[in-house]
């Protein structure tokens, strides 16, 4: 008979990640603070174009990328590409559902903490992308605010005008 052969140990996903977080802030990148651009919007992956959430949008975006799309590197085979030579990913973390018998041998169900490692589309090569394009902006974030101010009756007078003297009526 044959003996099991022995299993390396299994990669703490929650080590992974504290890693990779402490990692970026030696490198001086405070993760906390938005690094995307937000005319991209926020990280996703490029062929499901699901946004990433949670730590996965925290870690994916602390990344300096043009770009917020990402895929895993299957993904990019099964696009006809693949990931340049000396590149490395970022782990992205799921749920499995599994099944683990308890105490009284009852089978019941357990999520179980999974990642994969995905990578920018900038460190993918052998693909065409199709990006859509970026929205334009008619406004600044200051013209957007004063419009809200000056929609809002009875509500806090705007900067400008509360620079100006106003007369209040005389007492009758």
């Amino acid at each position: 008979m044959k003996s099991a052969a022995p299993f390396a140990p299994r990669t703490d996903v929650y080590e992974v990640i504290t890693n990779r977080i402490i990692l970026a802030l030696e490198n001086g990148v405070t993760p906390w603070k938005q690094g995307w651009n937000a005319a991209h919007g926020a990280p996703r992956n490029y062929r499901s174009k699901h946004a990433y959430q949670g730590i996965n949008a925290f870690l994916l975006g602390m990344l300096q990328h043009e770009h917020p799309y990402y895929l895993t590197f299957n993904q990019a085979r099964e696009l006809g590409g693949c990931v340049r030579k000396g590149e490395k990913g970022m782990p992205v973390v799921f749920y499995k559902v599994g099944k683990k018998e308890d105490a009284k041998g009852q089978e019941k169900k357990v999520a179980i903490l999974q990642y994969s490692t995905v990578f920018n589309i900038s460190q993918i090569g052998g693909v065409e992308w199709k990006l859509p394009e970026l929205p334009s902006r008619a406004h600044t974030p200051q013209q957007a605010a004063e419009q809200v101010l000056a929609g809002y009756v009875g509500g806090p007078a705007s900067p400008t005008a509360a620079a100006k003297p106003t007369t209040a009526p005389a007492p009758t």
